[in-house]
């Protein structure tokens, strides 16, 4: 009876430790500046995303296992009490008390610990691999969001623009140079950047709220994004680059898996050898109040089921696991180099524009506004340079952008921040 209660006691106290965790559905509480940076929005999505965070306790969780994956199993205490009752007399009952332990033969707790543990190192690798995707969303929203901005400031200057087209044209309307339609189409041009202003500035406000539902939060707190302008740099040659692939959360979710699968077919082959079960104990005869010692031996014998077929199981789904984990480095590495080549193109097109296309519209635009002036060039020369300035200045904008989209997507990949976004002279 001592013992059975020291049990209890032992099983009550057990479960009366085991305390239960709950994850608080709050936003990330950091405080965002009035103007946001790209590093700064991708810090919020890391803090505040709950499917991140989600994933991240999962790990924990998958990692709390490995240490009761190690242990040996518990001891097992029986109790019974025989010949008793019925036509027997009360003097030949029988009680016994036997402690039994399983012991693991076959490296059952090492397959076992080492899966516990590929399966935590798993966990991690999806939890990397979700916030690099997370992360690239970002970047993508960010950079929307960045672009409608500088559309908008741009139709405001486009705007502005034709407004002092629109009183050129009253003036040469005053002086008799000019036909009464030019000044009507030039109000009509003016209207249409109005327009067009105004539907970016919708566009920008919803670009905002879905930035920051990155993070968690419901409406955007900042003011503007601030997004750098590419500059001129080197970054290491493509060679130098393939082997980071290898630090990729991909390629380690797909090694984790490999590594899970050949635990797995450990655990299968040492599941096919038979634990030996070994018990002592004490049995108590009412007859004569007389007590003996008891030692018990079982042994599972593997007659009707051998359980190859799991060990064969096992070793399929591990070549399976191999053969996906090279893929997916072949994939990567693919698109690493296609990245690479994104990039470099991004580079040029952002560099022709800013140094050739944008010059030459300004330039053009700036004679086209003085012949008009002077009533050498009509209205439909204004408004072909204004068309062409405002396609070159949201051409510049994109392609700054389309500069750092690529740039974030070639360091998801390689896994180390670029010092500068553009290649040397000798990458070209």
């Amino acid at each position: 009876m001592a013992a059975a209660l020291a049990v209890l006691i032992l099983v009550g106290g057990s479960s009366g430790s085991a305390a239960s965790n709950s994850i608080a559905d709050t936003a990330s509480a950091t405080a965002v500046g009035a103007v946001l940076s790209l590093d700064e929005a991708i810090r919020l999505t890391r803090e505040g995303h709950l499917s991140l965070r989600a994933m991240g306790l999962t790990a924990d969780g998958a990692q709390a296992r490995v240490r009761d994956a190690g242990r040996r199993p518990n001891p097992l205490l029986t109790g019974g009490l025989e010949n008793f009752g019925g036509s027997l007399d009360r003097d030949r009952a029988e009680s016994s008390l036997m402690v039994e332990q399983q012991l693991e033969l076959g490296g059952d707790r090492a397959a076992r610990s080492g899966l516990a543990g590929a399966l935590a190192n798993l966990s991690r690798a999806q939890q990397d691999q979700m916030a690099k995707l997370l992360e690239a969303e970002t970047v993508e929203r960010f950079c929307d969001a960045w672009v409608l901005q500088e559309r908008v400031h741009r139709l405001r200057e486009a705007e502005q623009m034709a407004q002092r087209a629109v009183e050129a044209a009253e003036e040469r309307l005053k002086a008799g140079g000019a036909p009464a339609f030019e000044r009507t189409r030039a109000l009509g041009f003016r209207a249409l950047r109005e327009i067009e202003r105004r539907r970016s500035e919708a566009e920008l406000e919803a670009a905002r709220t879905t930035l920051a539902q990155q993070w968690g939060a419901r409406e955007a707190a900042f003011d503007s994004v601030a997004l750098p302008e590419p500059g001129p740099a080197a970054i290491p040659p493509l060679d130098d680059l393939v082997p980071r692939i290898d630090a990729h959360p991909g390629v380690r979710r797909a090694a984790a898996e490999s590594a899970a699968e050949t635990w797995r077919v450990r655990e299968a082959r040492a599941d096919r050898i038979p634990d030996l079960q070994v018990g002592a104990g004490i049995r108590h005869l009412a007859d004569g109040d007389g007590t003996g010692l008891l030692v018990g031996l079982s042994l599972p014998l593997p007659v009707w089921n051998r359980k190859q077929g799991a060990v064969t199981a096992a070793e399929s789904d591990h070549r399976a696991a191999v053969a996906r984990e090279r893929q997916t480095t072949l994939e990567l590495r693919g698109e690493l180099q296609r990245a690479y080549r994104l990039f470099v193109a991004a580079i040029a097109a952002w560099e022709g524009i800013r140094d050739r296309v944008r010059p030459a519209a300004d330039e053009a635009m700036r004679l086209i506004s003085s012949g008009y002036r002077a009533g050498r060039l009509g209205y439909l020369d204004i408004q072909d340079g204004q068309r062409s300035l405002l396609e070159a200045d949201l051409l510049l904008i994109d392609g700054s952008a389309e500069v750092w989209r690529t740039r974030s997507a070639l360091e998801r990949l390689v896994g180390v921040r670029l010092d500068a976004p553009a290649p040397g002279k000798e990458d070209r």
